[in-house]
C-alpha cells in the first residue's frame, strides 16, 4: 500500500517530505485538473479549475465538540516521566509505559502491529496512549491494522500541549474511543497519501485506491459520510510532499477530537436542514419539547428528525452528570435538494473564508446564501462574487434560481 509520512526534521517549517521538495500548493491544483481531465475532456482548463472547487464541496454540517464531564484520559504522572526518555521522531515506532499510560513516538512501520499488541496483551492497566511526536507511516498495510488493534482494544488517545501527530499517525490516533487534544497549534497534521509513482489525487474520486482508507474510518465508528468527508479532506488539504496542518475548527468538523472536559458541561447540538444531533457519542439521550418541556416518546438516539418546526433540546446522562442542552429553533429542511450537476452550478472555492466566485453567475435570476435552518442571511453580491467575511463560520446553502425556474443549491463551508 502507499506511505503517509512526513520529514519531521522540518516539521514545523511546512514539513518537507523525504521523497521531493514542495512545489507548493500551484502542484496540487494541475494535479487535480489532470485528474479531471480524464472524466471531464469535453471541458477547456479554464473550466476545469472552476468546476474542481465545485466539485469538492464537503457535505457536512455545523459540527461541533461537546463538553462532558466524562472526558478525562488517564495521564498521571506524565510531567514527570516524559524527562526520563528522548522521543526521536525518527525513531522506529514504540510505547514507553509509566502507569495507566503509555507514550508513543516515532514512524509506524511493518513491525507496529506486533508492537501494538505487545502493549494491549502485556499491559493490561494501560488506558491512554500518549501520542509524543509521531510523523507517520511507512507502511500503511500495518498502520491500518495496529490502529483498529487499539479501536478494538478500547484505548484512549491524548495529545499533549507539546505533541504533535502527522499523516498516517493521524489515522492511529482517531481509532481511540476517547480523544483529546491539548495542543492547539500545528498539532495535527494531513496530507495525501503517495505510492512512490503517484499521489492520491492522481486517481479520481471513488477509485479503489481510495476505499481502504475509506473502510478504516468506518471500522473505528466514522459514518461512510463522515468517512467520505474526512478522506478527501486530506487528501486535497497537500500534496504528499507537503503538510496541512488542521485549525481547531476544522479539528471539530472532522471530529479529532470527541470531547472538552468541563465537571458542569453545556451540551451542543447540531443541526442539518432535516435532522438535530447531540455532538457528544455514546451516552443516553431524550430530546424534548422547549414548547411544554415534555419527553418525546422514543426519542432517545443521538440524532432526532422533527415531524414540525419548532423548539427542540435533548437531555443527555452520562454516568457522573447530567443536564439539558439549550433549546434549538428548527425549521423542517430548506425545501430544496442539493444539486449533482456540477456544470449547472460554477462556483469556487469551497470552503470559503471571505469571497463566493459564481463564474456562470448569468445563467441565474435569483443568487442567495441561507443558513442551516434556511434563513437568508445579508450578503453583499456583485458581478458574481458574494462577500462572506461578515458571516459566522459553519455551513450554508448557496440557492440560485435559473433563468429557466430550476432552482440548484449546494453546500458551501465558510470558515
Amino acid at each position: 500500500m502507499a506511505v503517509k509520512t512526513i520529514d519531521c526534521i522540518t516539521w514545523k517549517k511546512l514539513a518537507i517530505n523525504r521523497i521531493v521538495l514542495m512545489l507548493g500548493s500551484c502542484t496540487m491544483l494541475i494535479l487535480l485538473i489532470i485528474q479531471l481531465t480524464s472524466i471531464m475532456n469535453t471541458l477547456n482548463s479554464h473550466s476545469l479549475l472552476l468546476v474542481l472547487f465545485a466539485t469538492l464541496t464537503v457535505s457536512i454540517g455545523n459540527a461541533q465538540v461537546s463538553e462532558s464531564c466524562e472526558c478525562s484520559v488517564d495521564t498521571a504522572g506524565y510531567a514527570a516521566f516524559l524527562p526520563t526518555l528522548n522521543p526521536d521522531e525518527n525513531a522506529t515506532f514504540q510505547f514507553h509505559v509509566s502507569g495507566n499510560f503509555a507514550l508513543a513516538y516515532g514512524v509506524i512501520g511493518s513491525t507496529t502491529p506486533s508492537v501494538v499488541q505487545d502493549l494491549i496483551t502485556n499491559n493490561p492497566t494501560v488506558t491512554t496512549i500518549i501520542m509524543y511526536a509521531c510523523p507517520g507511516s511507512e507502511d500503511d498495510n500495518a498502520n491500518l491494522q495496529a490502529s483498529l488493534a487499539i479501536y478494538n482494544a478500547g484505548l484512549k488517545m491524548y495529545l499533549p500541549v507539546d505533541g504533535w501527530v502527522a499523516s498516517g499517525a493521524t489515522d492511529m490516533f482517531l481509532a481511540g474511543s476517547t480523544r483529546v487534544v491539548d495542543a492547539t497549534f500545528d498539532a495535527v497534521g494531513v496530507h495525501s497519501w503517495s505510492d512512490g509513482t503517484n499521489d492520491a489525487t492522481n486517481f479520481p474520486v471513488g477509485h479503489p485506491n481510495h476505499q481502504p482508507y475509506i473502510d478504516y474510518y468506518e471500522n473505528i465508528g466514522f459514518t461512510t459520510q463522515e468517512s467520505e468527508d474526512f478522506y478527501y479532506f486530506t487528501i486535497y488539504a497537500a500534496p504528499a510532499n507537503g503538510i496541512h496542518w488542521m485549525s481547531e475548527s476544522e479539528m471539530d468538523l472532522y471530529k479529532i477530537r470527541t470531547c472538552k472536559y468541563a465537571s458542569s458541561p453545556n451540551y451542543s447540538v447540531s443541526q442539518t436542514p432535516s435532522t438535530l444531533t447531540a455532538d457528544l457519542p455514546g451516552v443516553n439521550y431524550q430530546w424534548i419539547d422547549c414548547a411544554n418541556n415534555q419527553a418525546i416518546p422514543n426519542e432517545t438516539n443521538q440524532s432526532f428528525t422533527p415531524n414540525a418546526d419548532g423548539t427542540y433540546a435533548v437531555i443527555i446522562s452520562e454516568s457522573s452528570c447530567s443536564d439539558t442542552s439549550n433549546c434549538i429553533a428548527f425549521v423542517n429542511s430548506v425545501g430544496i435538494d442539493e444539486t449533482t450537476n456540477v456544470q449547472s452550478l460554477i462556483f469556487y472555492p469551497n470552503p470559503v473564508k471571505d469571497i463566493i466566485i459564481i463564474q456562470n453567475h448569468h445563467k441565474f435570476t435569483k443568487i442567495e446564501l441561507l443558513n442551516v435552518i434556511g434563513q437568508a442571511q445579508e450578503i453583499t453580491y456583485k458581478s458574481g462574487k458574494i462577500d462572506c467575511q461578515h458571516l459566522i463560520s459553519g455551513a450554508y446553502y448557496l440557492r440560485l434560481t435559473g433563468m429557466d425556474g430550476n432552482v440548484y443549491q449546494t453546500k458551501v463551508i465558510i470558515q
